[in-house]
């Protein structure tokens, strides 16, 4: 054995429990990093995460567009139509589908259109107002 002097033994006792406390220490800081990453994870995906979130709203925000621009549409319509401009409102939209400014207009043979833009569908009636605003395929 060797023959260590009494402050060189509590140099190396304090050494080990120091260690021993590092690695301890460094141990609950893994623990509590992947606590903080596996809230991180399911914060961002699930039903109800922050990207399914951003997803839900881009759509909503593109369907109210398409619906606003109908709606703008329907009211140029309207003022062509009191100036002696367009006689039918099928006829109106048929015009702009040929433009390009909508995909198709559908009569659903209730006097009520079905117009598909981007994707997405507004039913109108034959006066140019919103009955129903239908998602995209």
């Amino acid at each position: 054995m060797l023959n260590y002097s009494w402050l060189a033994r509590i140099e190396i006792v304090l050494k080990r429990k120091f260690f021993y406390w590092l690695t301890i220490s460094n141990f609950l800081y893994i623990v509590v990093l992947l606590i903080l990453a596996g809230v991180s994870i399911s914060m961002l995906s699930g039903d109800d995460g922050i990207i399914t979130q951003a997803g839900n709203a881009k759509q909503e925000t593109d369907s109210k567009g398409v619906q606003e621009q109908v709606d703008l549409m329907t009211s140029d319509y309207i003022m062509q139509k009191n100036t002696g401009g367009e006689e039918s409102i099928k006829k109106y939209y048929q015009t702009q589908a040929s433009k390009g400014e909508i995909s198709s207009i559908k009569d659903n043979g209730d006097n009520t259109y079905t117009i598909s833009k981007d994707g997405y569908e507004v039913k109108i009636d034959e006066n140019g107002k919103t009955i129903t605003r239908m998602e995209g395929q």
